[in-house]
């Protein structure tokens, strides 16, 4: 089928030396991947009727500057249509992706830089609050698996000798995860009983965690090229994620990773 939408995108700015304000609206779309269509797999089974995601957003941006820093607050109300999700409930008959209707939700984002000498800050800050929804499990505002606070605080610094580093500190708050473990419709009967894993909490949460991540740059002028020396996890915390999964999952611990990037 041929799929033919509008997308506009519509805003207002005003800009003067100190501050800014910008008031926007637009609306996007994306249609469902090949592999939610068409995977004929017995645990990922698509649907070729699956309609394209829609998101609708109003956004109040302003900001401000301050010698050396710079200040950004975005307010903004969504809403998200259609989103296609893994339907765990799903029978061996059926589709394991579906449209999930709508999902109403607002947030607020802060943003702060600062640029000092040879140092550079970036830090942000998120919340977000959803309003109503539609098959997309909710609990009194908190989307599941979507912190309803996170934040990162990035700290740059240039060295002066084709050098440069940077520690990135990551907050991911508390997360409604709810687990019910499904086979084609019905709830999992636990194999090995009492040995600490849920099959069915519908009021669990994924506990609050944060990480930090380290990494140099060595540019390596005369070969026009790159030395990257990264450390991801620096300190090992172990955290879990959930979404699509029946249970959340352990995320990876510390690991490491060079690299080289050439311009040619």
């Amino acid at each position: 089928d041929v799929l033919e939408v509008i997308s506009p995108r519509l805003a207002m700015i005003y800009s003067d030396r100190d501050f800014n304000l910008k008031v926007s609206y637009s609306k996007a779309f994306v249609d469902a991947p090949y592999w939610n269509r068409f995977s004929k797999l017995a645990s990922f089974r698509g649907a070729d009727s699956l309609n394209p995601e829609y998101l609708s957003s109003f956004q109040i941006n302003p900001g401000w500057q301050f010698e050396n820093t710079i200040y950004n607050l975005n307010l903004y109300y969504s809403e998200a249509q259609d989103f296609i999700f893994f339907d765990n409930s799903a029978m061996e008959d059926e589709a394991n992706f579906s449209n999930s209707g709508e999902l109403k939700y607002w947030g607020l984002e802060q943003e702060i830089v600062n640029h000092l000498d040879n140092w550079k800050l970036h830090a942000i800050a998120t919340y977000n609050r959803a309003i109503s929804s539609e098959q997309i499990t909710t609990d009194e505002g908190n989307i599941s698996n979507v912190p309803s606070l996170s934040g990162a605080l990035n700290i740059n610094y240039d060295w002066n000798f084709n050098i440069h580093s940077s520690l990135s500190a990551r907050y991911i708050g508390q997360q409604f995860s709810p687990i019910k473990v499904q086979s084609n419709g019905n709830l999992a009967t636990d194999p090995f009983p009492n040995q600490g894993v849920s099959f069915e909490d519908q009021e669990h949460r994924v506990a609050a965690s944060w990480r930090l991540d380290a990494n140099t740059h060595f540019k390596l002028s005369k070969l026009n090229s790159e030395l990257i020396f990264a450390v991801e996890n620096l300190l090992d915390r172990q955290y879990e994620q959930g979404g699509s999964v029946q249970h959340p999952y352990p995320q990876p611990g510390r690991w490491w990773r060079i690299g080289l990037k050439t311009n040619w």
